[in-house]
């Protein structure tokens, strides 16, 4: 987006609008509640969202949950699950996708995500993990040509 001065958000805000309405078929908005915040910018912009008639849904908890502190364990888990991707990343996905630049071969997306998904149950990726302790919260999303979704369900 962008605003040229002495220009109001007008087009930018109904930018944002239809992005929100395209996400999820466009009914609810995640706010911060108790937060108000000052200035034309966000009066202009809460006018807007109010008719627009978005529901309104509070996200302070889970944002505050998110982002909170973490006990030992959790951050043990969170440093494994890191370095797992990261071997994962390194020794199996950068190569792979090396050998198939070098040899000019034709690979679906879907086809490397599935070897990706199956390199997990090889030990020498797992950064030391048993594989029967790990598993996948999403498929890998792989895709090249600029235009991206970030979605976890495109594959």
């Amino acid at each position: 987006l962008f605003l040229p001065q002495n220009e109001s958000n007008k087009a930018n805000f109904e930018k944002m609008v239809e992005a929100l309405k395209a996400s999820k078929a466009g009914k609810r908005i995640g706010v911060f509640s108790k937060d108000k915040f000052p200035g034309d910018f966000m009066r202009s912009w809460n006018d807007c969202l109010a008719k627009e008639g978005f529901e309104k849904v509070d996200i302070s908890a889970v944002v505050a949950y998110t982002m909170a502190a973490k006990e030992d364990g959790e951050l043990q888990l969170m440093r494994k699950a890191a370095a797992i991707t990261s071997e994962v990343f390194s020794k199996f996905f950068k190569e792979r996708v090396m050998e198939i630049v070098d040899a000019d071969e034709k690979v679906r997306h879907s086809k490397l995500a599935e070897s990706v998904e199956k390199a997990i149950e090889e030990k020498k990726y797992l950064a030391g993990a048993d594989p029967s302790t790990v598993e996948m919260c999403y498929p890998p999303i792989i895709q090249s040509g600029g235009n991206y979704n970030l979605k976890f369900s495109v594959v």
